[in-house]
């Protein structure tokens, strides 16, 4: 292979690596399995704080503290203890992030009005709703494909998938965790958490990273397995 041919795979391969990167990092506060927070947190961490009907991004330095993990560990014996609870001084904040374009600073909410698995939010005197779209029900099928849709008037956008099952309910939970301007754009950005058998996830979309006719891009993900 020539030098110019592998500097080019090498190249095509670093895009593509860099492409499936999180543009963001994110946490939340309490305790948590070892494999699911770091040992120690650097420097650049903001938390969301909700306080009085008032939303502010934080500068924080969230601490580490190693548990006793109820799974996983044996209560007598502290040298298996390994969970890991996380923590900051101050007010408990909804999430911990970090992004280089994001700001210590107040952010503006949306208003949430959710009912099950949907939701409609109300930002600038605009109206959003989150709902699911479902492909037509077939007799004998165990799991329907379904869209997670976010819609302002005539523009939809597919956020994330879900299945339904035969008797009406979804395999995952959806719930509007935070709806405001977290990137101070003017525009809506969303905090998600799905809940399904054994894991919940949570997800944070930014208006201001998003292309084309999309309003929100995917930045960041947070996924706790287990109780």
């Amino acid at each position: 292979m020539s030098f110019a041919i592998a500097l080019f795979l090498s190249s095509a391969l670093s895009s593509t690596h860099a492409q499936d990167l999180p543009l963001a990092r994110i946490y939340t506060i309490g305790q948590h399995h070892g494999d699911e927070a770091p040992a120690k947190f650097d420097q650049g961490w903001l938390g969301l704080i909700v306080k009085n009907g008032k939303a502010e991004l934080k500068s924080v330095r969230p601490q580490v503290k190693t548990v006793y993990d109820q799974v996983l560990d044996d209560i007598n014996n502290k040298q298996s203890y390994s969970g890991r609870e996380i923590s900051v001084k101050g007010d408990a904040p909804l999430l911990l992030i970090q992004m280089n374009s994001l700001t210590p600073g107040k952010v503006e909410m949306a208003t949430i009005e959710q009912i099950e698995n949907s939701a409609t939010l109300t930002f600038h005197q605009q109206d959003y709703v989150l709902d699911h779209e479902c492909v037509k029900q077939k007799a004998g099928t165990k799991l329907t494909p379904c869209k997670i849709i976010l819609q302002q008037g005539s523009n939809k956008q597919a956020i994330e998938e879900n299945f339904l099952y035969p008797d009406g309910n979804f395999t995952k939970s959806v719930q509007v965790v935070w709806a405001g301007d977290l990137d101070r754009d003017g525009k809506l950005d969303l905090i998600l958490r799905t809940n399904g058998d054994n894991n919940s996830i949570l997800m944070v979309y930014l208006s201001s990273m998003a292309k084309g006719r999309h309003m929100l891009k995917k930045v960041a993900s947070y996924e706790i397995i287990g109780c």
